[in-house]
């Protein structure tokens, strides 16, 4: 009886301690510069051409080597996944959480979303698409610097959460929202992305006028995601006379140089 009593004893003792936190630590989650989740539409408007066109864009975006070098030169990498989303209650992980540090770990993400079916196809439910993006980055093994939820589509919200609701939840959670609208359908698409869905810290919405454009963009877009830079802007061109200055002083010197190579002959 004694010894049924100290186990008893020894058990709520135990408990008592996991509940003010005196038990076993959690495992911390891993550091990272961004958690970025990313969504991809996949409603009934994306034909399989674009739907393509678009999976290929993210493929060409990892494999390209400013987006590449961005990663593997951030300070603690960047955790990331991609999803697919259309109707209210279709959003479909094709590619997980991934902490991407290095050449090996980029690939194996590239390899990833390489070959993905389209798991959805239906009305356009982008508030619940920021939804199911704020779920993945509050729920995942990651503890990042910034958080960002990209959305990517071709139409307004027709069904499901507001996207000005879920866009308001996103931000009051510390998350960040960008968009590229395809503006194919919806000339002022990116209007409304911004009225809509942008939000946070460096966020932005870029504009494309069709999914020929797609890869580019989001070539752009992850890396400014990954250096906080502003992709909206492109880096100025030399201005005119600038340029001239700089051919001047080219031919110049190669003038010099001429006259140097006749002289010691």
């Amino acid at each position: 009886m004694i010894a049924t009593n100290l186990k008893r004893s020894f058990v709520a003792a135990l408990a008592l301690a996991a509940a003010i936190g005196l038990g076993p630590r959690a495992e911390a989650s891993t550091i990272v510069d961004v958690e970025l989740a990313l969504g991809v539409d996949t409603s009934g408007s994306v034909s399989l051409s674009e739907y393509n066109l678009q999976m290929g864009g993210y493929v060409a975006a990892f494999q390209n080597t400013s987006v590449r070098n961005a990663i593997i030169n951030s300070d603690n990498g960047i955790a990331v996944m991609l999803y697919h989303w259309s109707s209210a209650l279709a959003q479909d992980v094709v590619a997980g959480w991934s902490h991407l540090t290095d050449e090996a770990s980029i690939d194996t993400f590239v390899a990833a979303l390489q070959g993905v079916t389209r798991a959805s196809s239906g009305l356009t439910g982008i508030g619940n698409a920021i939804n199911f993006g704020v779920s993945e980055i509050q729920t995942n093994d990651f503890d990042g610097t910034r958080l960002v939820i990209d959305i990517s589509g071709d139409g307004t919200n027709n069904t499901g959460t507001a996207a000005a609701t879920a866009r308001d939840a996103a931000a009051a959670a510390g998350i960040s929202i960008n968009g590229l609208a395809i503006e194919n359908e919806v000339p002022t698409l990116g209007d409304y992305y911004e009225d809509n869905l942008q939000t946070g810290a460096n966020s932005f919405v870029l504009r494309v006028a069709g999914f020929e454009e797609f890869e580019d963009a989001v070539i752009r877009k992850i890396r400014a995601e990954i250096t906080g830079e502003d992709p909206t802007t492109p880096t100025a061109p030399i201005p005119l006379p600038a340029a001239g200055w700089l051919l001047l002083t080219a031919l110049g010197g190669l003038g010099v140089y001429g006259r140097k190579r006749r002289q010691a002959a």
